[in-house]
Parts: structure tokens; C-alpha cells; sequence
């Protein structure tokens, strides 16, 4: 199965890094339900994912704080299936 990646818009940098990943990423503003939702949360609330259609209620959505994380980290994090904001 092929994990879908949806990417705050103003995370350009971490979007790009994680094409270059060969990951199926998109940006909150195209809307497509996913795997993974990678937000900032200096400018995102979790009301903001749920409107913009990009967690499925239905299915488990993996949230990710994509704030000073590099592509490499993400990668990790989603291979390992561990991450914590806290540390």
C-alpha cells in the first residue's frame, strides 16, 4: 500500500524533500484524504485539518508536527511508526 502524505501548504521545504523521497505528497490545499498529515503547529489548528477534508474519520490519520523536521526525519518516523512532539 502507498502512503499518502498531505503537507500544510506553507511547509514548501519539507513537501519538496519528501517528493524527492518518492512519497505521494500533497498539500492541504488539494484536499486528498491521507495516510499522513504533516502540519506547523505555529499556524495550524486541528479544526483547520478537519475542514480541509484531509483526515478520513473513518480510518486512522497519522498526525505529524512538521515543524523543524527534515524529510529524512519524516521518513523515519513514518517507517518506525514511533513519534512524539514532547522530545
Amino acid at each position: 500500500m502507498t502512503t499518502v502524505i498531505s503537507v500544510e501548504d506553507r511547509l514548501d521545504k519539507l513537501y519538496n524533500e519528501l517528493k524527492r523521497l518518492n512519497y505521494n505528497v500533497y498539500k492541504f490545499s488539494d484536499g486528498v484524504v491521507s495516510d499522513v498529515v504533516i502540519y506547523s503547529g505555529e499556524y495550524n489548528s486541528f479544526n483547520s485539518i478537519s475542514s480541509a477534508g484531509i483526515a478520513d474519520s473513518d480510518t486512522e490519520t497519522f498526525l505529524i508536527n512538521g515543524d523543524n523536521l527534515k524529510g529524512s526525519d519524516v521518513q523515519n518516523i513514518i517507517e518506525t511508526k514511533l513519534y512524539s512532539p514532547l522530545f
